[in-house]
């Protein structure tokens, strides 16, 4: 008997079944790198969103709207725009101070060539209620201006400012009234104010520029009392 041949094609075909498996193989592993990849991709773009998120929410407190007005001057026709004058300007301790003591000196000092300031600081400074407290003083044929000219003069001396929070002031000062008409000497006082104040935001559109510079925080006193101090009482002083 005779012995059939082995086929020559059959290596052939075992070569090639094996290189379709390390290619079919190669296809998997690639899409699987690809869908890896993809997956990585997503996640990093949702991370990127969150924090994006996140700083957005972060800074949108901050964000302010404030209305803007735009002026024109009649004779140039040059636009301007017009802003609060409180942008400027930053409020501290020291700085209620300085106005709490500007406002008491205006609103207690009598002297002839400093009425119309100290008049204008206090209306300036006020609200109504208190303006229309101070304002009689210096109405009708009375009034102090008419009365004491330039014969008088009485010199608020500031000792202390004790701020009590919330918008309060107190302070303490020495009052010296002095009579040029008379020889006798000064005499002395001293007294306690109390005064509520706030900042309110001023439109420079709404008033002369004088006055934003005269009071670019809006100082504002909405209440104001003034008593002698006790044991405080009026003495005289050698000049």
């Amino acid at each position: 008997m005779w012995k059939k041949a082995k086929s020559k094609d059959a290596p052939v075909k075992d070569g090639r079944l094996l290189t379709n498996l390390s290619w079919e193989a190669d296809q998997v592993l690639n899409a699987n790198k690809e869908r890896r990849f993809a997956w990585r991709l997503v996640f990093g773009l949702m991370v990127c969103v969150v924090a994006l998120a996140g700083v957005i929410a972060f800074m949108l407190p901050l964000k302010k709207v404030v209305p803007t007005v735009v002026m024109v001057d009649k004779l140039t026709g040059e636009n301007q725009v017009i802003t609060l004058a409180q942008d400027y300007v930053k409020t501290s301790t020291l700085s209620d101070k300085h106005w709490v003591q500007r406002y008491v000196v205006a609103h207690e000092r009598y002297v002839y060539r400093f009425v119309q300031w100290d008049y204008d600081t206090v209306r300036l400074m006020s609200e109504p209620k208190v303006w229309a407290d101070y304002t009689p003083k210096f109405e009708g044929s009375e009034s102090m201006d008419k009365r004491l000219k330039d014969d008088v003069e009485i010199l608020p001396n500031i000792l202390s400012i004790t701020l009590t929070g919330n918008g309060l002031a107190t302070v303490r000062y020495e009052v010296k009234t002095r009579d040029y008409r008379t020889t006798a000497p000064p005499v002395v006082s001293r007294r306690i104010a109390t005064l509520r104040y706030e900042y309110k935001s001023r439109n420079l559109l709404l008033e002369n520029e004088q006055e934003a510079i005269a009071n670019p925080l809006g100082f504002t006193v909405t209440a104001y009392q003034t008593d002698p101090e006790m044991g405080g009482e009026a003495k005289g002083a050698t000049p």
